[in-house]
């Protein structure tokens, strides 16, 4: 099962993500993924200086939606040339 990324993109992040792995892997048996697109470099900005990650403790789900800055500013909708073609 996949966790959208919105889990860690809304603010504050979902408080009960852990829960919800929790559930999902022990009730109904199923592994977790958390996150299914990078995070856009807006929404990386904004939770950096916000410092909510850090106080939400979700930093360990999010190595794998933050790491690729070109995937994360071709999803940044603030970027004037966000959905136009080249």
């Amino acid at each position: 099962i996949h966790l959208a990324s919105g889990f860690l993109a809304g603010y504050p992040p979902c408080p009960y993500i852990r829960d919800f792995i929790q559930y999902i892997e022990n009730y109904v048996g199923l592994p977790v993924v958390v996150g299914t697109h990078p995070m856009p470099q807006n929404y990386i900005d904004a939770h950096e200086a916000a410092g909510d990650w850090d106080r939400a403790g979700v930093r360990e789900f999010l190595a794998d939606l933050v790491n690729d800055k070109e995937a994360s500013l071709r999803y940044d909708s603030t970027r004037p040339d966000f959905l136009k073609r080249k």
